[in-house]
C-alpha cells in the first residue's frame, strides 16, 4: 500500500480524483447514492492489482475505478461491521470483523476453521512466513493468533501488554514486539514464546515496532532503537535528520524506505537509516 493511502485512511469520507485540468482537478464525492454501501466509512485499501476495498457499517465494498462490487450478509460474510482489510503475499484479502475469521479469493470468501468458544475482535493482520498469517486481537491488550491452512490457533494471551510488531528473519525465527511501560521482544520457539530483549527508555515508546531491512527498529518521539538479534543500537532524530523535531508516527514504504511522520514535516529514511536527499515533504503536520 502507498504511503498517500495509509495517510487517507483517517479521512471519514472517500474522494477519488479523476482526469481533469492541473489548474482545476476534479474530484468525485462517492455516496451511497453512486453505490457506496454506507457514509460511514472506516478504513481503504488498494490491493496489488489496484482495486480499492471500502470497509463500512453496510458492508464491504470493492472500486474498480468505474463503480462498486457490494458485498453483505448475502456473501455469507459473518456482520455488515467491516472494520479493515489486509492483503497476504498469496493476494489473499483478510478482513477484520467480530469473532470470524475470513478471507475473499478468486471470487469468493472462505471461513476458516476456529474455536466455536472464541469470541474477539480482530485489530490487525501481520504477514506470516509461508501459509496464513498472524492476527491480534482488540486495540490495547488481547491474543495472539495464528491461522495456518485455514485453521485458527491461539499463540499466547497477554494481559498487559500489546503487540505492536510482528517480523521474522526467515521461516524458523520469528519475533513479536509488544508494549507496555517499555519493549519486549519475543523469540517464538516451538508452540510458546520466549523473551529475547527487554528494553527501557525515559521517554515512551511509540506503539508501533517494525522489522525492516534485517533488524528491529523501535521509536521514542526523539529518537530510533534498532536491533540486530545480536546488538542494540539508538540515535536521536536531530542526529539523523539533523535537526530538532517530535516523530509522531512510522510507515514502512517500501521494503527499503522507512516513512517518519514528524512535527516537521514527512521524511525518507533508507535501508541504512539515511536520510533520503529531497524526499521530505508536508512542511507542518496536525
Amino acid at each position: 500500500m502507498s504511503l498517500l493511502l495509509r495517510l487517507l485512511h483517517v479521512i471519514a469520507i472517500i474522494v477519488f480524483t479523476v482526469p481533469g485540468t492541473a489548474q482545476e482537478p476534479n474530484f468525485i464525492h462517492f455516496t451511497p447514492e453512486l453505490g457506496l454501501p454506507s457514509r460511514q466509512v472506516y478504513s481503504t485499501m488498494r490491493d496489488s492489482v489496484g482495486y480499492v476495498w471500502v470497509c463500512t457499517n453496510r458492508g464491504l465494498a470493492k472500486f474498480d475505478g468505474y463503480s462498486f462490487s457490494v458485498f453483505n450478509l448475502e456473501d455469507n460474510l459473518p456482520s455488515l461491521d467491516i472494520w479493515g482489510t489486509f492483503q497476504d503475499e498469496e493476494g489473499k484479502i483478510w478482513l477484520s470483523t467480530f469473532n470470524e475469521v475470513i478471507y475473499f479469493k478468486d471470487g469468493q470468501f472462505y471461513k476458516c476453521t476456529k474455536d466455536s468458544s472464541a469470541q474477539f475482535f480482530i485489530y490487525r493482520y501481520y504477514e506470516r512466513e509461508g501459509d496464513g498469517v498472524y492476527f491480534t486481537t482488540d486495540q490495547d491488550t488481547g491474543n495472539l493468533y495464528e491461522v495456518v491452512h485455514d485453521t485458527v490457533r491461539q499463540i499466547h494471551s497477554f494481559d498487559n501488554e500489546k503487540v505492536i510488531g510482528i517480523g521474522s528473519a526467515n521461516e524458523r525465527q520469528t519475533y513479536f514486539a509488544t508494549a507496555d511501560d517499555g519493549i519486549k521482544l519475543y523469540k517464538k520457539v516451538l508452540d510458546s514464546l520466549a523473551l529475547e530483549l527487554e528494553l527501557k527508555s525515559q521517554n515512551d515508546f511509540i506503539k508501533r515496532a517494525v522489522w525492516f531491512a534485517s533488524k528491529w527498529c523501535f521509536f521514542t518521539q526523539d529518537s530510533l532503537y534498532t536491533y540486530d538479534l545480536m546488538k542494540i543500537r539508538s540515535v536521536s532524530f536531530s542526529d539523523l535528520l539533523d535537526q530538532d523535531l517530535v516523530l509522531n508516527r512510522v510507515i514502512v514504504v517500501s521494503e527499503d524506505k522507512l516513512g517518519l511522520l514528524t512535527s516537521k514535516g514527512t521524511f525518507i529514511v533508507d535501508r541504512n537509516l539515511k536520510r533520503v536527499p529531497g524526499m521530505a515533504f508536508l512542511s507542518t503536520l496536525d
